[in-house]
């Protein structure tokens, strides 16, 4: 079930897409710097997936955070299901430890 609440956000998602790509032609160098911000989360995520952890709800839930936080970075104006941050991502991420 949580999953499937999870899905009513794709429209949005799809949207923040086609925002970011829009503005990426105009400032391709603002894009950067704002994707420099999810690295080390989507680094650190990949990397636990890889070591074959099994996956749990926590890191289901940190995932869909991620996207939240693309929302938050690259479309800011579509708003975000809750408050999200790369500091809230970071403390997040450490709870998971």
């Amino acid at each position: 079930m949580y999953f499937l609440d999870l899905l009513k956000h794709l429209p949005r998602y799809l949207k923040a897409i086609k925002l970011r790509l829009d503005r990426l032609d105009h400032d391709p160098q603002k894009d950067a710097k704002k994707a420099e911000q999810m690295v080390p989360l989507w680094e650190a995520y990949w990397q636990r997936r890889a070591d074959n952890e099994e996956p749990n709800i926590q890191l289901f839930e940190f995932r869909w955070m991620l996207e939240e936080l693309r929302v938050s970075l690259f479309a800011p104006e579509l708003k975000t299901a809750y408050p999200v941050s790369v500091q809230r991502l970071q403390k997040q991420w450490q709870s998971l430890d």
